[in-house]
């Protein structure tokens, strides 16, 4: 509530980070095959043509384990540092690219308004 009231009184909107990726959490054979005790991290099925992630290099396929230092076991580990992270801001993510583990730098991107 404290970054929210924050955010709001900066400039009277709430802007969140956005990365424009979906994701899927990664199953337990897929854990199990690349030698992990139990699955963690979050699995990219697609990506924004315009988005910060495609700009970045990820792609379809990718295994994100950590955000700006954050390391990902949960789908809302990541959902959550993206959101915080301020638009326009770089980041290093950590990502299982075809078996090899690799740090992309990506610019946030501003989340658009939600209709509610």
């Amino acid at each position: 509530v404290q970054d929210i009231v924050a955010d709001l009184s900066d400039d009277g909107e709430i802007t969140r980070g956005w990365l424009g990726v979906q994701i899927r959490p990664m199953t337990a054979e897929v854990a199990q095959v690349l030698g992990y005790d139990a699955p963690k991290g979050a699995v990219i099925e697609a990506i924004g043509d315009d988005s910060p992630a495609k700009k970045a290099g990820l792609e379809k396929g990718d295994i994100i384990l950590s955000f700006n230092g954050t390391e990902i076991k949960e789908l809302r580990d990541l959902t959550r540092a993206v959101a915080e992270t301020d638009p326009d801001a770089k980041a290093d993510v950590v990502v299982l690219h075809k078996g090899k583990e690799v740090t992309r730098a990506v610019t946030i991107g501003t989340l658009a308004d939600q209709k509610a």
